[in-house]
């Protein structure tokens, strides 16, 4: 007679069973977690170390951006919402590789709040009753839910296309808006997204140049008692005579003003500062007249355009000096200008010198981190690498060898949208430098994009508790792979030892359920035999049974 006990074992394998379950479950949350933590991109808040960003982790976060412009000029909503809601426009940006956006604003939207039109948000019919802030809002909502990054910046006074010397705009204050003004702008941008972790920065001014209609001119050093008597002269004879006379400011003081507000409103928020038109800071006048206040929080940003190599060319002899005032500046700009009347540079060699004399060296010195918050190309003449401006190629190739942060100007596929009321440019407008195209969905030129694309990942800094040394990922130093969902390349952390110890515990997780089985269902030598050799006519009886069963209900019915 058979004997249905169970055997002596089995309790001791219904124990190792459940062990393995327990441990295979453990070890599943574990490596969950830990993959994770490491394809996580930003663990907020931002910090400065060096020349590096790094999140609360310790890894470095490079900020390899897109300016997404259009809010700060007359329309007051970022370019494309009468095209793509700002969800899909977020989808697009991150799926480009572009891990966060420069979004401009303007004094004037932000103080004015005025409704905004509904033909400029077509796209997303729920904005159409809503005000400047109103739509400034969603549009960081959906950018941070898509975990792109934010930083925000204060571009204009008055809500215009920037820039020029006699647009008014110049400093960060005019005739229309005061200093306090932008004080408010910023430190109400800073207080109003302090609760949105990815709201990363605040950009203090776009380009502080010289305000040739108010005659008005940046300095950075301070003014001493000669420059503070000069402008109370300057503003007796505005005053009385109504004559415009030139007057100097200090943009470093203001800078310190405009940081202590930013992180009044929010500690956690990294203050980016543009010096000199955004286009130079030497080393003297940084250690001469450092910014103070805001340490830990700094961050430097410069623009890069062909243009721009007009003052890049002045800035060797004027970084060589102890300190210069705005007159010097003026002077070597006459002078380069009348030596030498195109300061382009001449082959790459050339463009580095100037570039590293004029900001590369703040990171290249671990002086502090720079962002080159702008700079950009014709897209809509390349259509194979052979095309692709030398400009372009250069910049490229000074990015990827310093591997200093970035925003590229544009993502925007127009620049300025039909129905604009006093736009300086003709109104849907193709954006050259944009990424997309009209559609704001096709991609203008895929040449440019893929240089972009090879600059996303950081190939120095520190990466959590080790450093990453990495020149360039064709080396093959750090196995890269790219992603279906993030067209960029990721390293592979772990991955070959997690699969590995997942297919082992996957083997002792079955074998302790067969183990169960047979504990719970006991069964014989004999048995075994029998139903292995019986069960394909037990299985086509067992059909047949069920098939005439329903045959037999379905007749019945």
């Amino acid at each position: 007679a058979h004997t249905n006990a169970a055997p002596a074992a089995c309790p001791t394998e219904m124990l190792l069973a459940c062990i393995c379950c327990v441990v295979v479950s453990l070890g599943m949350a574990s490596w969950q977690r830990v993959a994770t933590e490491v394809e996580r991109e930003v663990v907020p808040p931002l910090r400065t170390q060096g020349r590096f960003i790094v999140d609360a982790t310790g890894r470095r976060v490079k900020w390899a951006c897109t300016n997404w412009y259009g809010a700060h000029m007359e329309q007051n909503v970022p370019n494309g919402l009468q095209v793509q809601p700002a969800s899909k426009m977020a989808a697009i940006i991150r799926g480009l590789g572009f891990n966060c956006v420069r979004l401009p604003y303007s004094v004037q939207g932000f103080k004015q709040n005025a409704p905004v039109k509904a033909e400029f948000v077509a796209a997303m019919p729920g904005l159409k009753s809503l005000k400047y802030m109103e739509v400034f809002d969603k549009v960081i909502e959906a950018l941070t839910r898509a975990d792109l990054m934010v930083v925000v910046n204060a571009h204009v006074s008055d809500s215009m296309w920037c820039c020029s010397e006699n647009d008014g705009n110049g400093m960060w204050f005019n005739d229309k808006y005061s200093e306090q003004d932008w004080l408010d702008a910023v430190r109400g941008m800073a207080a109003r997204y302090r609760s949105n972790p990815l709201v990363v920065g605040h950009d203090l001014r776009n380009e502080v140049r010289p305000d040739l209609r108010n005659m008005y001119f940046p300095e950075w050093s301070p003014l001493g008692r000669i420059g503070e008597a000069w402008n109370r002269v300057g503003q007796g004879i505005r005053e009385s005579l109504g004559l415009s006379v030139p007057e100097i400011f200090s943009w470093r003081q203001a800078v310190e003003k405009g940081g202590a507000a930013v992180l009044a409103a929010d500690p956690d928020a990294l203050v980016v500062v543009e010096p000199y038109g955004s286009a130079f800071m030497c080393k003297s006048e940084m250690e001469a007249y450092p910014v103070r206040g805001i340490e830990g929080h700094l961050v430097w940003s410069f623009h890069d355009y062909r243009s721009f190599s007009v003052f890049t060319a002045i800035a060797a002899d004027l970084c060589g000096r102890e300190t210069f005032s705005m007159l010097d500046l003026v002077w070597s700009f006459l002078q380069d200008y009348v030596g030498r009347m195109d300061p382009y540079p001449r082959n790459y060699k050339e463009y580095a010198e100037q570039r590293t004399a004029s900001w590369g060296h703040i990171a290249l010195d671990n002086l502090g981190p720079v962002w080159l918050g702008e700079f950009g190309t014709n897209m809509s003449s390349a259509h194979d690498v052979q095309d692709v401006e030398e400009f372009w190629r250069w910049v490229v190739a000074y990015l990827d060898e310093t591997d200093i942060d970035f925003a590229y100007w544009t993502v925007n596929g127009d620049s300025f949208p039909q129905g604009m009321e006093g736009a300086t440019r003709q109104h849907e407008q193709a954006e050259t430098y944009g990424l997309l195209n009209a559609d704001y969905f096709t991609v203008r030129s895929p040449v440019h994009l893929a240089a972009l694309q090879a600059l996303q990942r950081p190939s120095l800094g520190p990466l959590g508790a080790q450093d990453l040394r990495r020149k360039i990922n064709s080396t093959g130093f750090l196995p890269y792979y790219y992603t279906v969902d993030w067209h960029r390349p990721r390293e592979r952390t772990g991955t070959w030892l997690g699969s590995v110890i997942f297919v082992l515990l996957s083997f002792l997780c079955l074998g302790s359920f067969f183990c169960c089985c047979r504990c719970l269902f006991p069964m014989q030598k004999s048995d075994a035999a029998t139903w292995l050799l019986l069960r394909p006519q037990k299985r086509g009886l067992m059909d047949k049974s069920r098939y005439e069963a329903e045959q037999t209900s379905y007749g019945a019915a």
